[in-house]
């Protein structure tokens, strides 16, 4: 009995390489969104908008975390993908991570620029 829990928590927690394909289109997804809503508001035009970056701060507040576990759900298992969707995903993991820099590198500005504006 105990073997069959762990046979069955083990088939849990390894996702299936479609699951793993289809988490990392979804991420694909949502880093595409994140765009798309940075450069139609907080830096459209290129430049920081720091009205649009403090209304936004709620925005970033959801998407980091929400990113960083869509990155740990696919971690474990990228490395179980066969080379070709390796080489045609390895971008959407490297994409996600830079946005969540962008995204805290915005939250710290918006932190400062509040700050400086109190002071």
């Amino acid at each position: 009995m105990e073997q069959m829990l762990k046979d069955s928590m083990a088939k849990i927690n390894t996702p299936s390489e479609e699951e793993t394909v289809r988490r990392l289109t979804e991420m694909d997804t949502t880093v595409t969104m994140i765009g798309e809503h940075l450069s139609g508001g907080i830096l459209k035009g290129g430049a920081v908008n720091p009205e649009e970056l403090k209304a936004s701060i709620p925005f970033l507040d959801k998407c980091i975390p929400m990113l960083e576990h869509q990155i740990k759900l696919v971690g474990a298992s990228f490395a179980k993908l066969s080379k070709e969707d390796q080489d045609k995903h390895g971008k959407t993991i490297e994409s996600a991570m830079k946005t969540i820099k962008l995204l805290t590198s915005l939250k710290a500005l918006e932190a400062q620029t509040g700050v400086a504006q109190c002071s």
